[in-house]
C-alpha cells in the first residue's frame, strides 16, 4: 500500500470541526493524493470494512469532494417554466 498522502488535518472530521487546511482543489495535484486516499478507503470498504477512524475519514473525504467540485465547477441553474413547458410539448405530441 502506498504512504498515505498530506491531506487537510481531518483528526477533528467526526465532531463537524473543519480542517485545519484548506481542501484541496480540483485538479491540482493535492486533489489527486486526496482521491487516490479515498479510492483506498473505497477499496477497503467493500473489500474487508473500514474502522470507525477510516469510515469517518472516508465521509468527511466524501462531503468535502462533492462540495469543492460543486465549488469548482458549478451546475447551471435550473428552467423550470421551461422545463414544465417541454413536458407539457411532450405529452401533446403523446397523444
Amino acid at each position: 500500500m502506498s504512504a498515505r498522502p498530506k491531506l487537510p488535518d481531518t483528526a477533528n472530521r467526526a465532531t463537524n470541526v473543519g480542517p485545519a487546511e484548506p481542501f484541496p482543489v480540483p485538479g491540482t495535484p493535492e486533489w489527486g493524493e486526496m482521491n487516490r486516499r479515498r479510492g483506498e478507503l473505497i477499496r477497503k470498504k467493500v473489500q474487508s470494512g473500514l474502522t470507525p477512524e477510516e469510515q469517518a475519514e472516508y465521509e468527511y473525504l466524501q462531503k468535502a469532494s462533492l462540495a469543492a467540485v460543486d465549488k469548482a465547477h458549478p451546475r447551471p441553474p435550473v428552467d423550470l417554466a421551461g422545463l414544465q413547458q417541454f413536458e407539457a410539448e411532450l405529452r401533446q405530441k403523446g397523444k
